[in-house]
């Protein structure tokens, strides 16, 4: 059993199938978790853990290899593999403090010039900007690449270059580029305390490119 997240007690913890249902077990001793199983916790809670034992176990490195952004956007792996990225898309999306998690981590690959890590992290990102169930929902869409704008500033596209998303003509991956372009060209003010940040990510982007 693998430990996907930290429990309220602290613990390490890993779930398995019982009769269909979904057991938390804590790694150390294999007891039950009572208040991941009794649902005592927020879902807000329980997707932030589990974003965070994401990141700092680094899975996000073999989750980014089954994503190729290519002439059309591909996501291989066998359907066990593409669960992990189905569960890291679904914590983005639904949980506004697991983004913040996201990008503060991104920030930190680039002050330590963590060029693998920033880069396979930043593919499973421009994924979830990239499916087109994501961008049904406009206003909330436009909302989303704001947060990433405040993020990465006019990075984002040499961001997306190094990743080959913008070469895409996958119509979902396109829309997510000209929605880039568009609030970056409109609708961008950078605070100007923010600047440095700004120019430390854009240099970062260009040397890895």
């Amino acid at each position: 059993m693998q430990a996907l997240l930290r429990c309220p007690h602290g613990q390490e913890t890993g779930w398995e199938n019982q009769q269909g249902l979904r057991v938390y077990r804590h790694i150390a001793d294999g007891s039950t978790c009572g208040l991941l199983n009794g649902l005592l916790v927020t879902p807000e809670e329980l997707m932030l853990e589990r974003c965070r034992s994401f990141l700092q176990h680094r899975r996000f490195i073999a989750a980014a290899e089954l994503v190729e952004y290519a002439e059309r956007l591909q996501v291989a792996g066998s359907r066990r593999q593409r669960q992990e990225i189905h569960e890291f898309l679904l914590c983005f999306h639904a949980s506004l403090k697991a983004r913040e998690l996201i990008y503060k981590t991104l920030q930190e690959f680039v002050l330590t010039d963590g060029v693998q890590e920033f880069r396979q992290l930043f593919k499973l990102v421009a994924l979830a900007f990239s499916y087109p169930r994501c961008q049904k929902q406009a206003r909330e869409y436009k909302s989303k690449v704001k947060e990433l704008l405040q993020f990465s500033g006019a990075a984002l596209m040499v961001l997306l270059q190094m990743i080959g998303a913008a070469k895409t003509v996958t119509p979902a991956v396109q829309c997510f580029c000209e929605e880039a372009a568009f609030q970056l060209r409109y609708e961008f003010f950078p605070a100007q305390e923010k600047q440095a940040a700004y120019k430390s990510i854009l240099e970062f982007a260009e040397r890895i490119k």
